[in-house]
């Protein structure tokens, strides 16, 4: 693995697409029903069943979902994993679906069916998962910096899922939750599993994209803390001596080393990139700095902070970056369908994708996020309400362009 793209051993069209849809429209209608209960978030209700689900319909329907499909395309086109086979990626995504489609209304709700029938779904999608990366060769690649970080990640995924199925049972039961477990899922799900899948993930694709020549990296240390991490999390529920603040700070010294890594590629790379995608990837860093601020106050004593680190996160670094590389991304999947179609006169991807279509949404998604934050720290709702549509409309204008790219494209394969 010397960072060459293998083109040849990418899947078909429709394995990423499915997952990319639907996290853009799980993440259209989070934001939406974060602007109707704006007052009672601004109110400082946020253990309340409707936040609950909100927040999941972030983390799972949006955060997870791309997340699934990005990892479909991205290893085997790295050499890190061969192609899964298509009906098995397609049952994982009808399974993993089905299961936020049951579990949100049901935690909204409180339906004891719709929450078991929906949680039983979404952990057996998200067993197939695992098993269909590690069927395709993942745990082989280890020593590749980006590679051994997505394992890692993927490791916090299984250790979330199975104390989110603990909880949804107690919670299914009327059982009271204990809030070590609450701090301990926050840490392997947001933290964990997102950050070091995202990190690993970007070791790859900022070189690619910015471009910069590839750098020897910190990731073992941010791999070390990572796992610290993961193992304090895990062991929080059981040991209560084990304070939040270790994993917290764990993760901020990653996401810290991960900085660092990453600002030799800015300083380095050789041109401007001509679209939305460097406004977009350096946003979302300095969201990543943000969160660790905001972490770093919460452990210092201001706890009230945490559900803010959290928001920072989700909305200020995982969905701008996600947009971001999506801006590479999708193109590029979109020019490879072409030329797999026998169309060697494919539009490149610059054509596919114009620049108007990438500031637009670039702009559109960091003003929406920048209302939202604002408007969740300083308890505004009109702020509040105003950033969610208008994020929400970016992601509605980028899906857009992206469906349009990819119906263009399948057009001419198939004249």
């Amino acid at each position: 693995m010397k960072g060459r793209v293998r083109t040849d051993q990418a899947p078909n069209l429709g394995t990423p697409l499915p997952f990319f849809g639907a996290a853009q429209l799980f993440a259209v209608s989070g934001l939406l029903m974060l602007s109707l209960n704006a007052r009672t978030v601004v109110q400082g209700v946020l253990t309340g069943p409707v936040v609950v689900s909100m927040v999941h319909l972030f983390t799972l329907g949006t955060i997870t979902m791309a997340m699934m499909g990005a990892l479909y395309q991205w290893l085997p086109v790295i050499g890190a994993g061969t192609t899964v086979p298509a009906w098995r990626a397609r049952l994982q995504f009808v399974l993993f679906t089905a299961g936020v489609l049951g579990f949100v209304p049901g935690v909204a709700t409180g339906r004891t069916p719709l929450l078991v029938m929906g949680g039983v779904a979404l952990e057996s999608g998200l067993v197939l998962f695992l098993y269909n990366i590690a069927a395709m060769g993942l745990l082989r690649h280890l020593r590749a910096r980006d590679s051994a970080l997505v394992a890692a990640g993927l490791a916090a995924l299984a250790a979330t899922a199975i104390l989110g199925g603990l909880m949804a049972g107690r919670l299914a039961a009327g059982t009271a939750i204990p809030n070590s477990w609450l701090a301990a899922h926050l840490v392997l799900g947001p933290g964990a599993f997102a950050g070091l899948v995202l990190a690993g993930v970007s070791y790859r694709l900022l070189p690619m994209f910015l471009p910069a020549p590839p750098h020897p990296s910190r990731s073992g240390w941010v791999l070390g803390f990572g796992s610290a991490a993961i193992v304090s999390g895990v062991l929080m529920p059981a040991l209560p001596l084990v304070p939040i603040a270790v994993p917290l700070l764990s993760l901020t010294a990653a996401g810290v080393f991960y900085l660092l890594d990453v600002s030799r590629y800015w300083r380095q790379r050789r041109r401007r990139t001509p679209d939305g995608l460097l406004l977009l990837i350096g946003s979302s860093h300095l969201g990543l700095l943000a969160a660790l601020v905001t972490i770093v106050l919460a452990v210092a004593g201001a706890r009230p902070l945490l559900p803010a680190a959290v928001a920072v996160s989700v909305l200020g670094w995982y969905l701008l970056a996600w947009l971001g590389f999506s801006q590479r991304i999708l193109p590029f999947i979109a020019w490879l369908h072409g030329m797999r179609g026998g169309r060697r006169d494919t539009p490149h991807v610059a054509e596919l994708w114009p620049s108007w279509l990438g500031w637009m949404t670039s702009v559109g998604a960091i003003a929406g996020s920048v209302g939202v934050l604002i408007g969740f720290l300083i308890r505004v709702v009109w702020t509040l309400q105003a950033g969610s549509l208008l994020l929400a409309a970016s992601i509605v204008l980028f899906h857009g362009g992206g469906w349009r790219m990819l119906a263009r494209v399948h057009r001419r394969a198939h004249r």
